[in-house]
Formats: structure tokens, sequence, C-alpha cells
């Protein structure tokens, strides 16, 4: 959930944003993670729908299957390590 919602942040048009976030939350996160983006940022809405659903049977109590939501959500995102999430060459 962390993760997806970094993904969400850099989408502008999602207008997700919390100042706080990382303060929390960065420690969480692995650092090959540290730069997720979707893949295809126009399916944004789609995608945070998605999460949206996720989080709300999750308080609902309802029974999620792991890998299968984790599958869905990955295949929404991408990985880049922080030369090519800037712009920048990739690491060799």
């Amino acid at each position: 959930m962390v993760i997806a919602y970094m993904a969400l942040e850099r989408v502008k048009e999602s207008k997700t944003y919390n100042k706080y976030f990382y303060v929390k939350y960065e420690p969480l996160i692995r650092k090959e993670y540290a730069y997720a983006r979707l893949t295809r940022p126009a399916d944004w809405s789609v995608f945070k729908d998605l999460m949206y659903e996720l989080a709300f049977k999750v308080l609902q109590g309802k029974e999620v299957r792991l890998r299968s939501v984790k599958r869905k959500v990955i295949s929404f995102l991408e990985f880049p390590n922080k030369a090519e999430a800037h712009g920048g060459a990739k690491e060799l």
C-alpha cells in the first residue's frame, strides 16, 4: 500500500499528496522499491480505485488473497533505479 501511494503521488493528476508521508513511511520501504511509478500514468484512476477497493475490503474484515492482489498491483508498476527515475543514465 505504501509503494502504491508513492507511485500515485508521482502522477500530478491523481491529486495524491501528504506532506508527512515520506517522513513516516519511507523507512519501511526497501531501496529497490523507492522509485516506484505507474507504468502507464494515464491509468492512475484505475489504479487508485483498485487500491481504495483493497483498503475497504481489508477494513471490512473481508478475506484478501495476497498473492493475487500483489500480482495485480505489481502489473501497474515499474521500479526504475534512482538514475532512471530522474532521467539519467542506467546504472551498470
